[in-house]
């Protein structure tokens, strides 16, 4: 009887075990998507003052060069 004292109590450990490492993996995964939305946006955002600062600038040749 010891010994599946001794399976049990081995089991429950590595049950807790990989219950904290699925706890710290979906910290990790909410993480990563965050800094991925986050660098998304900041993309988004250099895509769309770049197009903006580009309409411009060539805004500014076409009215220069009349």
């Amino acid at each position: 009887m010891q010994n599946a004292d001794t399976w049990t109590v081995d089991y429950e450990d590595k049950l807790q075990r990989l219950q904290s490492y699925r706890e710290k993996l979906d910290e990790l995964c909410d993480f990563v998507d965050q800094e991925l939305r986050f660098n998304r946006q900041k993309r988004e955002e250099w895509q769309r003052r770049t197009y903006e600062w580009k309409q411009s600038h060539d805004r500014e040749e076409s009215s220069g060069n009349n």
